[in-house]
């Protein structure tokens, strides 16, 4: 084996053969076909750790010893045989005993000789480099993914905490959902009392207000089903729904609303079809015209000439937008942005609880709906909904 810290004697170059090595600014030499060295620079000889003087015979192959972690072995006639005007990576230990990583490109001088030109490029530092970044951007990950992990916690806790208190002010004011569908079942159950005293009843009669009042206990269960989907929300189950139905049923749960002279116009394009859920689709359209009719009869109070009107449109696009207008008393501007906040009213002089436009917000979001408000003061209220369309 060679000894690195001997200083031998080497074969002075044929002056043809002679390149002005030692101006080059990288780790350089000049081998024959055999291995052996010709020349070398000052910077060569330094990055293996020897020296050569003249009439000596070292080979190449006795000075570059690559080590374990070197990706492949240095085979100079390998190299020279097959891999012409290559280069190959490969790691070797110093003299104090630190590994040091290199790309070795090998070249023939000419065609016409058998000299071969040997650079070095070091690798070592630019891999400690990389090393030290891979370590700090590591570091730096893990702290990411430390301070990440505790802003989602964090923020799930806001969550959490959020849902429990608007929970909490929803089943304070759950009443105003239930009033409705309660107000219903004593209208029916009164005008079953009236013909059962008149001795007017009859079969058909008594189907038709049993069906509608066991559809008000559905309701009544959805809507409680709904209080408690909202602290933990189920896997949403949509199915196509007609918008006709499901309209002319939320206008029969409000029937004991009474508006005098109030017009309701309904303009449906054929086959309005949605995805969704039947009851609390129905449950967003109750909400809507209860909001539109408590605002309608505020306006009538301070003119006796108003005639109040509720407009209900539909047109299909990329989905279905519904379109429920009314001439009541409208929004500022400001209060728009406020309207599906829990507890927020114009309307409590009437009634208003502030919880109707925050359940359609909600019920709307679990269908992948949305809906947007338009208003002028005191001219008009348009609620305007979009839904998938229905195949």
């Amino acid at each position: 084996m060679f000894d690195q810290t001997k200083t031998v004697k080497h074969k002075k170059p044929e002056e043809k053969y002679y390149i002005p090595l030692q101006s080059a600014p990288f780790p350089v030499a000049i081998v024959t076909n055999t291995g052996v060295f010709r020349e070398s620079n000052q910077l060569f000889m330094s990055f293996f750790d020897y020296s050569l003087v003249e009439n000596a015979l070292i080979n190449i192959q006795d000075v570059i010893i690559t080590n374990e972690h070197s990706p492949e072995e240095f085979r100079f006639k390998e190299l020279i045989t097959h891999r012409k005007n290559d280069n190959c990576i490969l790691c070797r230990y110093n003299r104090n005993n630190e590994n040091q990583t290199f790309v070795l490109n090998i070249n023939p001088i000419e065609e016409s000789t058998s000299d071969f030109l040997i650079t070095i490029k070091d690798l070592t530092l630019w891999i400690d480099t990389q090393d030290i970044l891979i370590s700090k951007q590591e570091e730096f990950l893990a702290d990411s993914i430390k301070k990440q992990e505790w802003k989602t916690q964090l923020a799930l806790k806001k969550i959490s905490k959020s849902r429990l208190e608007t929970l909490g002010e929803i089943a304070s004011g759950i009443s105003h959902e239930l009033k409705q569908p309660l107000a219903h079942l004593s209208l029916k159950i009164d005008n079953l009392l009236d013909r059962w005293l008149d001795g007017t009843i009859t079969e058909d009669y008594l189907r038709s207000k049993t069906s509608s009042i066991q559809r008000q206990i559905d309701r009544m269960k959805a809507i409680t089903n709904q209080i408690k989907d909202f602290a933990s929300p189920p896997e949403q189950k949509n199915s196509v729904l007609d918008l006709k139905t499901i309209i002319n049923n939320a206008l029969e749960d409000i029937t004991q609303i009474n508006l005098p002279g109030l017009s309701i116009t309904i303009d449906l394009k054929p086959n309005s079809c949605v995805m969704g859920s039947a009851n609390e689709l129905e449950q967003v359209f109750v909400n809507l015209l209860t909001n539109s009719i408590q605002s309608l009869h505020i306006k009538s109070q301070f003119s006796k000439d108003f005639k109040p009107k509720i407009e209900i449109k539909s047109y299909i696009d990329t989905s279905v937008i519904i379109n429920l207008t009314d001439n009541g008393i409208g929004l500022e501007q400001h209060q728009t942005t406020k309207i599906f906040t829990p507890f927020y009213t114009t309307k409590k002089a009437v009634g208003g609880t502030g919880l109707g436009l925050f359940i359609v917000s909600d019920l709307l979001r679990k269908m992948n709906g949305d809906i947007t408000i338009t208003s002028v003061p005191n001219q008009f209220f348009q609620a305007s909904i979009s839904l998938p369309k229905g195949s």
